[in-house]
């Protein structure tokens, strides 16, 4: 099976939401607005999460979070570990938040009712 930081399984994320709003009677052309460019992910981890979804076009959000912890813990080789700084260097979110009652406001920016 497919784990962050593989592209597959945010591709097969949006292929089962586009289906789910097929057979929720969701119009052609709301579903084609939707496959084109509606997609936002949440994420605590740039390497994981913020990346991998920009790649696609996806707009992103990072949740701020404390991963002093993760070293203490990590069963990566140092290598991996490189290859996982390296991604995170080169990810940057559309937008950052503190805590996820903020995203509602980030969320209202991008699409004003």
């Amino acid at each position: 099976p497919e784990r962050k930081p593989s592209e597959k399984i945010y591709i097969v994320a949006m292929q089962q939401a586009l289906i789910h709003m097929q057979e929720s009677g969701v119009s052609d052309s709301v579903r084609t607005a939707a496959a084109a460019n509606f997609w936002v992910h949440v994420g605590d981890d740039l390497a994981n999460d913020i990346g991998p979804a920009r790649n696609l076009g996806m707009k992103t959000v990072l949740i701020e979070a404390d991963f002093s912890w993760r070293s203490a813990i990590s069963t990566m080789s140092p290598a991996e570990e490189a290859q996982r700084l390296a991604r995170a260097a080169a990810a940057s979110p559309h937008a950052t938040i503190s805590k996820i009652a903020q995203l509602s406001e980030v969320l209202e920016k991008w699409c004003p009712p």
